[in-house]
């Protein structure tokens, strides 16, 4: 990366080098050193490289939204390899191209603004932001492909941060393009109040789409955001919506937020009643 700096030509050669050195680290730890057994340093060691090599051609020979663009899908073959072949380390990649594809392309810092900030005008999602919430719904998927204990405990952290990739940027998107219709265009300016009724709304139905997701067993890791979003919820409540709204419209989001704090814990507790005590599966619980 230094060199390229010297000349203009040079950084496309080496970024196409890169790729390939990458391309060829990713087949020698799947294809000959993951097929011998006691090559487990091996097989850490050139998929560590491979992922560093291949991010370094991308970042050298794509733009921004095209960089996104490759990773996102990068990220979707790299769960996807994990969900069938079951090899940790191709979660983590996956893990790593989805959030370089989410920072490349702003959909989390966009998703972040669309959530929280109090603006005068308002901006659209961009391709790249879309394309990253297709990627990121793809790989919550076939992160969910492979049950517990599979990966053990890195696994489950893995898989909550792309869901929490993905909450961030969909809930974005989906305020990105409602709030236009609801809160007011660009020419008029933005109802804050409607904005921020908006916001709870969409945040309350993200909080009970997920504690109803955890009632799944290849899902278990999501009821881990289940209190921490109600506690979100409240905390924009109290910096915006007591702040901006008029009596009907803040109404209508201590309504929804009511529903989330009631709904949202009873069904956390019903994928806990499920799964029943850790380890215990021999002796049923027999109520009257």
């Amino acid at each position: 990366i230094f060199l390229t700096r010297t000349t203009a030509t040079l950084p496309v050669l080496m970024g196409v080098a890169s790729i390939l050195f990458g391309a060829a680290c990713y087949a020698l730890a799947f294809w000959f050193v993951g097929r011998h057994e006691g090559h487990e340093r091996n097989v850490q060691f050139y998929a560590a490289l491979a992922l560093v090599l291949v991010l370094a051609g991308l970042a050298l020979d794509l733009r921004a939204q095209w960089l996104a663009g490759v990773s996102a899908v990068f990220a979707v073959l790299a769960v996807a390899g994990w969900a069938r072949f079951g090899r940790l380390y191709l979660l983590l990649h996956g893990v790593v191209y989805l959030l370089v594809a989410s920072i490349t392309s702003h959909a989390l810092e966009y998703g972040a603004w669309a959530i929280f900030a109090s603006p005068q005008s308002w901006a659209a999602p961009t391709v790249a932001t879309g394309v990253v919430v297709v990627a990121a719904t793809l790989a919550a998927w076939l992160a969910a492909q492979r049950p517990q204990p599979d990966g053990g405990v890195p696994a489950s952290v893995m898989r909550v941060v792309i869901a929490v990739a993905l909450i961030l940027s969909a809930s974005g998107c989906v305020i990105g393009l409602v709030a236009p219709l609801l809160a007011g265009s660009p020419e008029r300016g933005v109802d804050l109040g409607v904005l921020a009724t908006l916001r709870t709304g969409v945040l309350a139905i993200v909080t009970l789409l997920v504690a109803s997701g955890a009632r799944r067993e290849r899902l278990r890791e999501w009821a881990w955001l289940v209190y921490p979003l109600l506690v979100l919820v409240g905390l924009k409540m109290v910096a915006q919506d007591f702040k901006y709204s008029r009596p009907a419209t803040l109404f209508i989001a201590l309504a929804l937020y009511g529903i989330a704090l009631i709904v949202a814990p009873r069904l956390r507790r019903e994928r806990d009643r499920g799964a029943g005590p850790a380890g215990d599966h021999s002796h049923p619980v027999q109520s009257t």
